[in-house]
């Protein structure tokens, strides 16, 4: 498996659980630029720490 891929599933399993846990949501249409930054720093994150392993 591609590193881009597992980041994405990685980012995307956190961000349910913020979901689950009622940290991150976007119910509005303003709220999604934040929704999609939140992805991509977490996804970020990721790539960061398998290029560093």
């Amino acid at each position: 498996m591609d590193n881009e891929k597992r980041a994405h599933d990685l980012a995307i399993l956190y961000m349910q659980l913020e979901i689950k846990e009622g940290k991150l949501s976007a119910t509005a249409p303003e709220d999604y630029k934040g929704f999609a930054d939140e992805y991509k720093h977490i996804y970020d994150c990721f790539i960061e720490q398998f290029e560093n392993v």
